[in-house]
């Protein structure tokens, strides 16, 4: 995940002590590749993350190195790297922060209960991405499982109620049907999909409004942008279309 992205997801970051500011940075670097780091480069990295400024960060280094479980280490060229200690202190925090961690549990007890194999591996694959710190990732993929979910449903339970909502679509092509998974390729907007599902009444109004959303969630995470997508969305995101789409809408 982005640095920023990653701070930003946080809730009350900026209100925290300075202590706890400079090791959450620090384990936003390394997981954004960068190990060491000199006090103006964290200074730096502060800004990124849209932080205020630690004015004795210069002082406040050194300290955070001394004791046998110091979280900070200083290298032999004056520079810093978060120590073992500090990234297991980082890492008790975030578990509990923001219901993140809980809700990451959830998600995968949701997978479990997926009883079509593959979906079920899919969505695991999905989550293991935010396992990685790659949200995006998991947000593009669990919109596939969605789609490829629905475009199942439609196959199996209302093909005939489709076809129709399709061929009355002033903007469709009239020879277009949907007999086998490959048709669904000739509608190539897939609010276009989603709109066909709500007018063949395949879909509640309500659903409707979660994948509009979605959809343009998803959207915002599949193109590069300045656009931050925090960890903490996407969770909630993937649990909006697997509890209100996949589980409503079975196979």
């Amino acid at each position: 995940m982005d640095l920023a992205a990653f701070i930003q997801s946080l809730p009350g970051i900026s209100g925290k002590a300075a202590r706890s500011r400079i090791l959450l940075v620090a384990y936003g670097l390394q997981q954004d590749g960068t190990i060491e780091f000199n006090a103006e480069e964290l200074r730096k990295a502060f800004q990124r993350a849209r932080l205020p400024n630690i004015t004795a960060l210069v002082e406040l280094l050194p300290e955070l190195c001394t004791g046998n479980t110091a979280p900070l280490l200083a290298t032999p060229d004056g520079r810093y790297v978060l120590s073992v200690d500090g990234r297991s202190e980082v890492e008790i925090y975030l578990d509990g922060v923001a219901g993140i961690k809980p809700a990451k549990d959830a998600l995968v007890a949701l997978a479990a209960r997926l009883t079509d194999p593959a979906e079920r591996q899919f969505l695991n694959e999905a989550l293991r991405c935010l396992q990685a710190s790659a949200p995006r990732g998991a947000m593009v993929m669990s919109w596939a499982l969605v789609v490829d979910h629905l475009q199942n449903h439609v196959l199996v339970h209302h093909a005939t109620a489709f076809n129709n909502a399709l061929k009355a679509r002033s903007d469709s092509n009239k020879n277009v049907v949907i007999a086998i998974k490959d048709d669904f390729e000739k509608i190539t907007k897939e609010v276009v999909f989603i709109e066909v599902l709500r007018g063949a009444g395949i879909i509640t109004h309500d659903v409707r409004k979660i994948l509009d959303t979605q959809l343009g969630f998803r959207n915002t995470a599949a193109h590069p942008s300045t656009v931050d997508v925090p960890e903490s969305k996407v969770v909630g995101a993937i649990e909006d279309l697997v509890l209100n789409v996949i589980f409503k809408y079975p196979n």
